[in-house]
């Protein structure tokens, strides 16, 4: 039959208070623990149970504890300052860490989704303190010196940034697949920009020049535009229109200053001849009737007779006696209507002598509408 140790026992409290004899065993209720008594001290020395507790006096080793070293990670903690803050600027620097206030504002909010994972060649490539190290996790070899591009060291890295630079920068004709958005980033440089056409008004653009230096225009404003300088050469012309080259100027007089027409003629003493001649002409007068005021003032006779019964009267018959008319007709002019051609001929002379002047006195008035425009260069 098997035999039970059963060893005396009771709670905490009532160990304070109990002195156990020498090497006596007793257990603690409610730690679940036993206690060594040494006859002298009251509570005796609780034993360390598995799951932990509090230990009254220094603990030793020659071994280690979950594997650390206790006396190598003692002296650093020995090293330790009192109160010693491990987060300031000083501290932290120290061991390679950035502070709160040097950490961009947009990291401090970037949010990564849960899934996301960093592979192990992607931290060793941030963890690497040099260009060679990196160069290294990414297999390729490179000296110090070439990875310099200014030294002129020629390696395979530099070749490609070289083909880079020449495809970006010195290609004559490059192309984009799609649009350029610049992000209200500018286009800067020299050179120029060749386009068949540019969508827009163009009203936000500056330093934008559309002409060359040394241009000339006309403007109708009363003073040169912001980039233009006003030429004065010339003054109170018109503007000519040619088909030829321009440029040219010319004329005698200003334009609002028209030469005055006042002009006096004059001429030597002369006489006008001509050859001697004849008029002969052939000419047929027209019919006309005389009126009765047209005639000469006249008179008739007229003869009378005598027969059985009647009386005859008869102009000229001397018959039997006569008797005389009163006068009539007025004996006025008239005329007659020519027809027919008229020749000359023969020599005679005629002419005048002398000096004579005639023209006009004052100027012709010459004011026509106009517009005035300034001529300027293009700075």
């Amino acid at each position: 039959m098997a035999k039970k140790l059963q060893l005396r026992g009771g709670t905490t409290a009532e160990h304070s208070t109990f002195t156990g004899a020498v090497r006596e065993v007793t257990v603690d209720t409610d730690k679940d623990t036993l206690v060594v008594h040494d006859g002298v001290v009251a509570g005796g020395k609780p034993v360390l149970s598995s799951t932990g507790g509090a230990l009254t006096g220094a603990l030793t080793t020659n071994s280690t504890f979950d594997g650390r070293d206790v006396a190598t990670d003692g002296t650093k903690l020995d090293t330790v300052e009192t109160n010693a803050d491990v987060t300031d600027t000083t501290n932290v620097t120290a061991a390679g860490a950035l502070m709160d206030s040097e950490v961009d504002a947009d990291l401090k909010t970037l949010v990564l989704p849960a899934s996301t994972t960093i592979s192990t060649f992607g931290a060793s490539l941030v963890d690497d303190a040099t260009a060679a190290v990196a160069l290294t996790t990414l297999g390729l070899t490179a000296t110090t010196a070439e990875l310099n591009y200014v030294d002129g060291v020629t390696s395979s890295i530099q070749t490609q940034l070289a083909n880079i630079n020449t495809d970006l920068l010195n290609d004559t004709t490059p192309q984009l697949g799609g649009n350029l958005d610049l992000n209200g980033n500018n286009i800067t440089g020299t050179g120029t920009i060749t386009a068949t056409s540019f969508t827009g008004s163009g009203v936000g653009l500056t330093g934008v020049d559309p002409f060359p230096g040394g241009t000339k225009m006309v403007f109708v404003q009363a003073s040169a535009p912001t980039g233009w300088t006003q030429d004065t050469t010339n003054n109170d012309k018109g503007l000519r229109v040619v088909s030829g080259s321009g440029g040219g100027t010319g004329g005698t007089h200003a334009f609002s200053s028209p030469p005055s027409t006042s002009h006096t003629h004059t001429g030597p003493s002369h006489t006008h001849s001509t050859p001697a001649h004849l008029h002969s002409h052939t000419l047929s007068a027209g019919a006309h009737t005389l009126s009765t005021a047209e005639m000469p003032s006249h008179s008739h006779s007229i003869s009378r007779g005598y027969g059985t019964g009647t009386s005859v009267i008869k102009a000229g018959n001397s018959s039997g006696g006569s008797i005389g008319t009163s006068s009539t007709g007025g004996g006025g002019s008239h005329s007659h209507s020519l027809a027919g051609s008229i020749s000359s001929g023969g020599a005679s002379t005629s002419g005048a002598g002398g000096t004579g002047a005639t023209g006009s006195a004052g100027p012709t008035a010459f004011a026509p509408q106009y517009v005035d425009v300034i001529v300027c260069t293009k700075d």
